[in-house]
């Protein structure tokens, strides 16, 4: 299930602070996210998850209450301790963030490719 109150803001990626000489704009969205799959996010799921978040030039981060996690970190993931109904927050910055949120979203819902 997707949160339609999606979250954007918008920076250039060549001024002060910008990690990023490139003229495209770094943006940062969220978007919350039920985990729906019988297992929630164990280590298989976490490692899929993993996987995906470094093909983007974007920080990903997983938030679920007090707890963050980088979507790149599986070890992270996994202290999330995430199960099956669980609410998270998507986070993503950067250039590639609104693709990379995407992708993530879509793994989330298709249940990490796990269940038919």
């Amino acid at each position: 299930m997707l949160n339609n109150s999606t979250k954007k803001n918008t920076q250039t990626g060549t001024g002060p602070g910008t990690e990023s000489s490139s003229s495209k704009p770094s943006i940062s969205l969220s978007k919350q996210i039920t985990i729906s799959n019988k297992l929630g996010l164990h280590a298989r799921a976490a490692t899929k998850l993993a996987i995906l978040a470094t093909e983007f030039e974007a920080n990903i981060t997983l938030i679920q209450g007090e707890k963050h996690a980088s979507a790149a970190s599986v070890l992270g993931l996994l202290m999330l301790e995430s199960g099956i109904g669980k609410v998270i927050t998507v986070q993503s910055e950067g250039v590639d963030a609104e693709k990379a949120l995407e992708a993530v979203c879509k793994l989330i819902n298709d249940k990490f490719d796990e269940e038919n």
